[in-house]
């Protein structure tokens, strides 16, 4: 079985990794939208990503390319994915497309309202004279790519591509993510997306949950009445590979 929420987990994964899947590169994976609460750069929270600029600033550089931020590259950031419960994922291919979207929408604000933790995290940047990394809060920016199939096996996940600079607050000087410290924060932000995820689909669709065990975030939901076989098959067709199950949260 699969948690709700099966941890949020954090590798260096290359921005062209997404975008190499979505229409403008030729792939039928949909198109990202931003995640900039500090709306950085102009660019709105929630639009479009750009895959011009969202591969120049995962560069370090400005999106139109012109100005140079910080010393960084693509490998800096951090990728964290929020993969919905296999009984969340079998409602979302059992109901029609309106209702599948509402499923959609609530798993995006689900997880948006989980980064707000990330966003509020302390991020490094390199002071410019003693070349040292010093912690301090900071405004970062990514952008969110989310996924839906019922075919072979429903699925229902977000990936969050944060980028690897970060802008100081106050002196607005830009620097490198600060990776130590997600690993902190990824479980409470994991009982957040978790708990959101419940909260809006009981509001909007009125579906319940029952327990079904306990793990580290506590007790552990599934959609009233999933079947546990279902679910196990589930979690076998997402990890097949022993050494990911613990990503996935099969058993």
């Amino acid at each position: 079985m699969t948690q709700l929420l099966t941890k949020a987990y954090a590798d260096p994964f290359p921005p062209d990794y997404f975008l190499s899947r979505t229409p403008a590169f030729g792939g039928l994976q949909p198109h990202g939208m931003w995640w900039n609460l500090a709306e950085l750069f102009a660019i709105s929270n929630g639009s479009p990503v750009d895959p011009g600029a969202f591969v120049r600033l995962a560069s370090g550089r400005s999106p139109d390319g012109v100005r140079r931020l910080a010393d960084v590259s693509p490998r800096d950031g951090v990728e964290l994915t929020f993969r919905a419960d296999a009984s969340v994922a079998a409602l979302w291919a059992s109901l029609d497309c309106e209702r599948r979207a509402i499923v959609e929408q609530c798993q995006i604000e689900a997880v948006a309202h989980s980064l707000q933790l990330v966003e509020w995290r302390e991020c490094a940047y390199q002071e410019p004279l003693y070349e040292r990394f010093l912690p301090t809060p900071a405004d970062i920016i990514g952008a969110l790519f989310q996924h839906a199939h019922a075919d072979p096996v429903p699925d229902l996940h977000t990936h969050c591509f944060v980028l690897g600079i970060a802008r100081a607050r106050p002196s607005k000087a830009w620097g490198r993510l600060h990776r130590a410290g997600f690993g902190e924060v990824l479980t409470a932000g994991a009982s957040v997306y978790q708990r959101t995820l419940m909260g809006l689909l009981r509001k909007r669709l009125a579906v319940s949950f029952e327990p079904y065990g306990y793990d580290e975030l506590g007790a552990r939901f599934r959609v009233t009445g999933t079947p546990l076989q279902w679910a196990m098959f589930c979690g076998d067709r997402r990890a097949t590979n022993p050494a990911q199950r613990p990503l996935y949260g099969a058993f």
